[in-house]
């Protein structure tokens, strides 16, 4: 009997729309404490790359972000974390 995982399957979806750069993020929370919006809003950016790393993708707060680039810039892999957000919203689950 085959067990089938549909986590996985959402997260390959993503990468596969432009989120390839989920698998080089290591979960350090630099783009947490980076984002503008988290001062305004409970934002948190590191929950909701972790999230898609295992294929628990929420559309909603992907379009909460700005794509200001901040996250980008100090991120220390070189994370295309806005890349992450758009293939969130092109495959709209």
């Amino acid at each position: 009997m085959d067990v089938v995982n549909p986590l996985i399957e959402v997260t390959e979806l993503l990468i596969e729309a432009g989120g390839e750069a989920l698998k080089s993020c290591y979960q350090c929370g630099l783009c947490t404490a980076t984002c503008p919006w988290g001062l305004v809003r409970s934002f948190l950016t590191r929950r909701l790359i972790h999230e898609s790393q295992i294929g628990l993708v929420e559309i909603e707060e992907a379009w909460l972000c700005v794509t200001c680039g901040a996250c980008v810039e100090r991120c220390p892999r070189g994370v295309e974390i806005i890349d992450i957000f758009r293939a969130i919203r092109r495959i709209g689950i």
